[in-house]
């Protein structure tokens, strides 16, 4: 199923617009698919940074630089 969505722009807009070679419906089709995948994006890392704040447990103080030194002592 779809939907319409009614724009109202002024006539030297439009005319602007196809004159450059831009079919404004398309441009504003697209346009909002582009921001539907946005949007679905942001709410997916949204709810990834739920699930790692809650699974995750934060590192002990230090550990980064113990495992520098240890890596660097190491030879790596």
């Amino acid at each position: 199923m779809s939907k319409v969505i009614s724009i109202r722009i002024d006539d030297e807009v439009y005319k602007r617009l196809v004159e450059g070679g831009i079919n404004p419906p398309d441009r504003l089709r697209e346009y909002i698919h582009i921001m539907a995948q946005q949007l679905t994006a942001i709410q997916s890392k949204e709810k990834l940074d739920g699930i790692i704040r809650v699974r995750v447990r934060p590192s002990e103080p230090g550990f980064a630089a113990k495992s520098v030194r240890d890596d660097r002592d190491a030879g790596h």
